[in-house]
C-alpha cells in the first residue's frame, strides 16, 4: 500500500492555521501606553503674562512621546511634537481673562496609545500690581535696589548718605542700615541670595555684603565710575560698567576677583544678563546704543542703535526681547535681542530711567523720573495700559519674585513705593 501523507486533524490543524493571527495579535498587545504624566505649574499667575507647565512622562518601549495639554480655555486641547521618553517638556499659555483653570496633560507614543490624564494642575490668573499699597520711608537719595531671589529682602542704596538699607518685604519696614561708603548705586543679588553686590561710584569699587549678617566682607577695585551691575544667572561672575572709564569689569565671585576688563560703549549705564547667562548687555547712554558681550569669551559681539540717552535695558524672561529706556526722547525702544531688529518705539513718561519685567513678561513697569509715576507696558501689544502716580523723582525698578509686587525708588523724597495688587 501506497503511503499516505499525514494531514493534521483537529485542534492541531486550527493551531497552525491561527498561529500567525495570534503572533500578530501577541505583537499588538506587547505595546504598552507612556505613563501618565508627571505635571508641574505654578498656582497663581497674572493675565496677559506667560504661563510654563512642564510635563514628564516615560514609554515602557522607549518610544518618542507628544503631549496633549488641556488648558480648560477656549483654545481647545493641543498636541506637542514628539520628544524622547523621559523628556521634560515645557509649554506656555498666555491666559488674557481672570479666573481659574483646570490645566490637564496625557501622552502618546508613536504607535499612537495613549495615557489617561494627569492629575489636573489648579492656576488662578488674577490682575498685574497696579496701585500703590505703601510707601515705606528709607531716608535721603534711595537710588537702586535689588530684592534677593528667596523673596524675604529688599536692598536699597542711598547714594548721599553713603548707605544700604534692608527692607523686610514682608512687613514692608527697614530692618537693617549697612555703611558702604563711596557712594553707592546700583545693586545686585547672586541668585543663592547669599551676597549682594553694590557699585560705589565714587570709590570705584564695588562692595560685596554677605546678607547673613549683612556684614561688607570684600571691596573689589574695578574702574572709574561704577554704574550698572548684574550678576549671572548661574552667580559666578558679576558685571560691572564704569561710566567714567567705558569699560565693563567681570567679577570672580568665587574669590572677587576681576578676571576680565572689557571695552565698552560711551558711558555705560545699565547692565543685565540674558536669562540664559550667554550674554550681557549694556545700555550706553553717551552712545545711544546697546553693547553685546558674550559670556563665553566677553567679546562684544554687537552693538544695536537704539535712540537718545539710554539709561537701562532689560531681556524678557523669553531673552527674545529687549526693552530698552530712552530718558532724553521719552520713549521704550523694543529691540531684537538677536538682530538689534527694533520691534516697537513705546511713548513713554517724562524721563524714563528704570524698568523692569514681572516674572512671567506679560508686563514691564517703566519709572518715569521726571513725571513722578510709573508706566506698566502689557508686552503682548506693546501698550502703556496704566499709569500709576508714586513719590518725587522714582528712579529704578526692583520687582518680587512672585511677581506679586514691584518696587520704586523715589528718590527726591527718600522713599520705596510698593506697587500691588
Amino acid at each position: 500500500m501506497d503511503s499516505q501523507p499525514i494531514r493534521p486533524v483537529g485542534i492541531v490543524a486550527a493551531l497552525i492555521v491561527s498561529a500567525p493571527l495570534l503572533l500578530g495579535t501577541a505583537c499588538k498587545q506587547t505595546n504598552k501606553p507612556p505613563s501618565v504624566p508627571v505635571v508641574t505649574c505654578p498656582s497663581s499667575g497674572v493675565v496677559g503674562a506667560t504661563l510654563t507647565l512642564k510635563a514628564t512622562s516615560s514609554d515602557p518601549e522607549d518610544d518618542s512621546v507628544a503631549f496633549g495639554l488641556d488648558w480648560s480655555d477656549s483654545s481647545g486641547p493641543s498636541w506637542t511634537g514628539f520628544v524622547a521618553s523621559g523628556e521634560t517638556i515645557a509649554a506656555n499659555r498666555v491666559f488674557n481673562d481672570t479666573g481659574s483653570y483646570s490645566v490637564r496633560v496625557k501622552a502618546k507614543d508613536t504607535k499612537g496609545d495613549e495615557s489617561g490624564w494627569s492629575t489636573p494642575c489648579y492656576v488662578t490668573m488674577g490682575t498685574y500690581p497696579d496701585w500703590v499699597v505703601t510707601t515705606i520711608p528709607v531716608g535721603n537719595d534711595p537710588h537702586d535696589m535689588a530684592c534677593l531671589p528667596n523673596g524675604e529682602y529688599l536692598y536699597v542704596t542711598r547714594e548721599t548718605d553713603d548707605t544700604v538699607s534692608v527692607i523686610d518685604v514682608s512687613s514692608s519696614t527697614v530692618v537693617a542700615r549697612i555703611t558702604v561708603t563711596g557712594s553707592p548705586r546700583h545693586v545686585a543679588a547672586l541668585p543663592n541670595s547669599q551676597f549682594v553686590y553694590v557699585s560705589c561710584y565714587h570709590g570705584n569699587d564695588v562692595a560685596v555684603i554677605r546678607t547673613s549678617d549683612n556684614t561688607v566682607v570684600a571691596r573689589v577695585a574695578v574702574g572709574e565710575g561704577p554704574n550698572g551691575l548684574a550678576a549671572l544667572p548661574d552667580g559666578q561672575y558679576v558685571y560691572v560698567a564704569s561710566r567714567l572709564s567705558t569699560d565693563v569689569s567681570v567679577i570672580r565671585t568665587s574669590d572677587n576677583t576681576v578676571v576680565r576688563t572689557i571695552q565698552a560703549g560711551l558711558d555705560p549705564r545699565g547692565v543685565s544678563s540674558s536669562p540664559d547667562g550667554r550674554f550681557v548687555y549694556t545700555a550706553n547712554a553717551g552712545g545711544g546704543s546697546i553693547s553685546v558681550i558674550r559670556t563665553s569669551d566677553d567679546s562684544v559681539t554687537a552693538t544695536f542703535a537704539v535712540g537718545g540717552d539710554p539709561h537701562r535695558v532689560v531681556p524678557l524672561p523669553s531673552g527674545a526681547l529687549l526693552y530698552v529706556t530712552n530718558a532724553s526722547s521719552n520713549v521704550i525702544t523694543v529691540v531684537g535681542a538677536s538682530d538689534g531688529l527694533i520691534e516697537a518705539n513705546i511713548d513713554g513718561g517724562a524721563s524714563p530711567t528704570g524698568l523692569a519685567p514681572l516674572p512671567g513678561g506679560g508686563y514691564v513697569y517703566v519709572a518715569n523720573r521726571d513725571g513722578d509715576n510709573v508706566s506698566i507696558i502689557r508686552t503682548s501689544d506693546n501698550v502703556v495700559v496704566r499709569t500709576v502716580p508714586t513719590g518725587d523723582a522714582p528712579w529704578n525698578v526692583g520687582v518680587a519674585p512672585a511677581g506679586d509686587r514691584v518696587f520704586i525708588t523715589n528718590r527726591h523724597d527718600g522713599t520705596v513705593s510698593v506697587i500691588g495688587k
